[in-house]
């Protein structure tokens, strides 16, 4: 909605026209239903729905208020090429190939603690100090995890960002994300080591 507010773009036209074109990222969408379903991954077998999630936002609440518009908050459908497109830009301090899409004053936002008040820890729109996922070096790394398995991960000051795509959530979701998250930590650990 801040988005809209201050753009009177929907976020789905906003990241199209800012971002997905100008960095290459032609794989991303918030409207999987243009893609080929051959294409995605099914996510899970849905009780709620009553049927295979394919396609389509898994959040619940999502794919129900996604009906009105797109809030962002889930359902990007991506590639790990184009993510480490957009990681790239925000890297060289928002800007790629010539064209600036951050400030740094943005982007030390992205990087920095803005929660620190209430004994937690987030950047603006990244999770932070987590090493339940981001392994041992967490303190300098910055990252967003997704329901399904994914995370993205990004250490400005050492260059090195990461993403990675998996479902551990299919045929049928787990208990917890334990097993997903040591599997990230490790990898987390690996490259950022």
């Amino acid at each position: 909605m801040l988005v809209r507010n201050a753009s009177g773009k929907n976020i789905d036209d906003f990241a199209n026209e800012r971002f997905f074109k100008f960095l290459g990222m032609s794989c991303s969408t918030f409207h999987p239903e243009r893609l080929a379903k051959n294409e995605i991954v099914p996510t899970e077998f849905d009780d709620w729905r009553g049927r295979l999630v394919q396609g389509e936002v898994h959040d619940e609440s999502s794919y129900v208020l996604n009906k009105k518009f797109i809030l962002g908050i889930s359902g990007l459908f991506s590639t790990v090429p184009d993510l480490l497109n957009f990681l790239e830009m925000v890297i060289n301090k928002g800007e790629l190939h010539g064209r600036k899409y951050f400030s740094p004053k943005i982007i030390g936002a992205m990087s920095s603690n803005k929660l620190s008040s209430i004994n937690e820890s987030g950047g603006l729109g990244w999770e932070l100090n987590q090493p339940r996922f981001m392994g041992n070096h967490s303190a300098t790394t910055f990252g967003k995890t997704g329901f399904t398995g994914c995370l993205v991960l990004c250490d400005i000051k050492k260059g090195i960002g990461m993403a990675m795509l998996s479902n551990t959530i299919y045929p049928r979701r787990k208990p917890d994300a334990t097993a997903i998250n040591e599997v990230r930590r490790d990898i987390a650990n690996i490259l950022f080591g």
